[in-house]
């Protein structure tokens, strides 16, 4: 328990130490690839949120939940995720797919032991999540600041059927790990290292949690993003993915776990 609780304090130092925060040489190469991606991104993000919206119109007599939770994929898992990848694929020759992933600074570190390590994170970081959504969506009700629900809850009251929460377990748990950290660990993270080499760290974690469209969970959204930081800078992209990809396993238990109850 000691040792989780140093990472997670290591994890929120971490921008703040002078050498450490120093770009890498490998960094300084690669910056503007990444760069590149991130524009990239966005405009797969404006395409993807324009097709569906264009989809949510001409398709609007269809109401199966699964189509409709698929439509909302396509802004980031889709259009921003095939953005980023397009422009890491214009270099694949030139550095080869395990350095543009950051694949070869995982040191060593397996799976089983990225998994364990993550676990072990995950009992101390939860409950302080909890404590803190919780404090955070009482103080946004008190300043009359609109808590929008997220999706799972909207389709969650339409008894959506066993095959909505199929394809959003496979979303929650595999896809969103895995885009997610490539665009904002990776490519985001990455891009600002080449500007503000200090501060890349915040500033992909403000925009992590910006980009899920709940201000009642920024706060938590914000420290999840920085220990994902660390887990993603001590153990390369798979120890990140493997961490996320646990982090939402546990919260679709939780939320089905208390869908269930009624609560």
């Amino acid at each position: 328990m000691k040792e989780c609780f140093q990472a997670v304090f290591r994890a929120l130092l971490r921008p703040f130490r002078g050498a450490a925060s120093e770009a890498s040489a490998e960094e300084r190469e690669l910056a503007g690839v990444y760069q590149l991606a991130l524009c990239l991104a966005l405009c797969g993000f404006w395409f993807g949120q324009a097709a569906g919206r264009a989809l949510s119109v001409l398709l609007a007599e269809l109401q199966e939940p699964a189509f409709r939770f698929g439509i909302g994929l396509l802004p980031f898992q889709v259009g921003a995720f095939g953005g980023a990848m397009a422009g890491l694929y214009s270099f694949r020759r030139l550095y080869g797919w395990r350095r543009l992933l950051a694949l070869d600074s995982d040191d060593g570190v397996g799976i089983a032991r990225a998994v364990v390590k993550s676990v072990r994170v995950l009992l101390l970081l939860y409950p302080v999540l909890l404590v803190v959504n919780a404090l955070s969506t009482w103080v946004c009700h008190q300043l009359g600041i609109p808590t929008p629900p997220q999706s799972l809850q909207v389709f969650a009251e339409q008894s959506p059927g066993m095959g909505f929460w199929l394809l959003a377990a496979v979303s929650v748990v595999i896809l969103a790990p895995v885009t997610e950290e490539i665009l904002f660990r990776l490519v985001v993270y990455r891009a600002l290292r080449g500007v503000w080499p200090r501060a890349a760290a915040v500033l992909t974690s403000v925009v992590f949690a910006g980009a899920h469209f709940t201000p009642q969970y920024f706060p938590g959204l914000f420290l999840v993003g920085m220990v994902l930081q660390m887990a993603f800078c001590e153990g390369g992209l798979r120890h990140a993915i493997v961490l996320h990809g646990l982090y939402n396993l546990l919260s679709l238990l939780l939320f089905l776990s208390v869908h269930a109850l009624g609560w």
